[in-house]
């Protein structure tokens, strides 16, 4: 369908408008994610012991821990280069990590670790420009990590918009705090003018949810066709909720280990985001009882536990990465034999599960239950604290219904949601 000349226009002036604010011009491709993987790509070789550096620099003032090799590292040619893609990215009207997807549990993955890492690298490069007394540059890469945020919002699921808001918050804090150093009206009237012109509300929770709800809609679709994907998407098998003709194929304690590994993923993606929002060391409250404390934090919906009785240890090292370990069956990374079994195990008996349930009005009750659950979190107002205990009870129901869609895929966006309204207030308080 062709573009009206109206909305054409409107989307130039936006797109020169939002150029205004930066100095860097991409050329003709609009999407920014071109740039943001150069910007990884340029990034020189750092030893471990500069990572460590750089990775315990939490404000401005942390700048004098950096010893000589971390400050060559920051001088470094390739550095400049990296910063310089991502304020080109960050002026961009698009992005774009994954441009062919499907919307279904194949689409790649956008590289979030990577892409936050930049993010947190723009922000200690800012610091070292701004004590080089290039003040200029230092809010030019804080906003440009602020845009990178803004910009993986676009990749449309939920993980985006959360390694988004992380980014999004990481660069407003340290702009607030630029202003607190440099109070002169020219800084004030420039984060105004930036902020001005980020949607409101700067993160789409909503949008994010709906956009998602799309992909596992036409993933349960595929695999009724094809019972074969069940092998991969990590949909368990729940005996309570299938029909006598589907349950003789029902796992037994010996072949849960392939659960075992995957609540480990989980895990370990929980402990990620808590990164995100919280400096290493973490406080004392957080780490005298990990696995808890993340389901009280709302990074998980429940602790991780071994389904075949075995103990899932956690343990941090002192750069604050995990090592998540079953005394059962190991490692996501190195499972014991017994888990490999089981995960083969898993798989067949999944696969045979399944394959015998879509022949069965019993799937598409659970699918139709599932998408029933999903759109009455998605109607709830979250600001409200009668949507709150309704979202609380709601998801009460989910975990009493054994539908193993409902439990595995919708998310519990709570966290999200919170993080989102933090950002809100993070911006407001930039252009007062």
């Amino acid at each position: 369908m062709k573009k009206s000349p109206r909305i054409l226009i409107v989307f130039v002036v936006l797109f020169l408008f939002t150029a205004l604010t930066l100095t860097a011009k991409p050329g003709n491709d609009p999407n920014a994610a071109v740039r943001y993987l150069l910007a990884i790509g340029q990034l020189p070789f750092a030893s471990e012991k500069v990572l460590d550096e750089l990775g315990l620099i939490e404000k401005f003032e942390d700048l004098q821990k950096i010893g000589k090799e971390g400050k060559a590292f920051l001088a470094d040619e390739k550095i400049k280069m990296s910063m310089r893609m991502l304020q080109l990215g960050a002026a961009c009207p698009t992005c774009n990590f994954t441009p062919d997807d499907k919307q279904t549990y194949e689409d790649a993955v956008s590289p979030y670790r990577r892409l936050r890492q930049l993010a947190r690298l723009a922000r200690v490069y800012a610091w070292d420009r701004e004590k080089a007394g290039d003040l200029a540059g230092a809010v030019e890469s804080l906003t440009a990590a602020f845009m990178l945020g803004q910009h993986l919002e676009e990749g449309g699921i939920l993980i985006s918009t959360m390694v988004g808001v992380a980014c999004r918050k990481l660069a407003v804090v340290a702009l607030l705090e630029f202003r607190t150093r440099h109070q002169e009206t020219m800084w004030k009237d420039k984060l105004v003018a930036f902020f001005k012109k980020i949607p409101h509300p700067s993160a789409d929770i909503l949008a994010s949810l709906k956009y998602e709800r799309v992909g596992v809609e036409n993933t349960l679709r595929a695999a009724k066709a094809s019972p074969e994907m069940f092998r991969t998407i990590g949909i368990p098998v729940l005996v309570p909720a299938v029909p006598a003709a589907a349950a003789e194929s029902a796992p037994t304690s010996a072949s849960l280990g392939k659960e075992c590994l995957v609540g480990q993923r989980i895990l370990a993606g929980a402990i990620e985001m808590l990164a995100m929002d919280y400096s290493f060391p973490f406080p004392a409250t957080i780490t005298a009882d990990l696995p808890n404390a993340l389901v009280s934090l709302k990074y998980l919906k429940m602790p991780a536990v071994c389904p075949a009785g075995g103990k899932i240890n956690v343990t941090l090292d002192d750069k604050g990465k995990p090592t998540i370990e079953c005394v059962k069956h190991g490692t996501v990374d190195s499972p014991s034999p017994e888990a490999q079994q089981a995960k083969a195990d898993m798989n067949e008996v999944v696969f045979q599960y399944y394959s015998k349930l879509v022949g069965t009005p019993e799937y598409d009750r659970l699918v139709t239950e599932c998408f029933k659950f999903y759109d009455e979190l998605m109607a709830l107002e979250l600001s409200t604290p009668t949507a709150q205990s309704a979202y609380d009870s709601l998801w009460e129901k989910i975990n009493a219904s054994k539908n193993p869609f409902a439990q595995r895929v919708i998310p519990n966006f709570r966290k999200a949601w919170e993080e989102a309204r933090k950002l809100e207030v993070l911006i407001e308080q930039a252009q007062k």
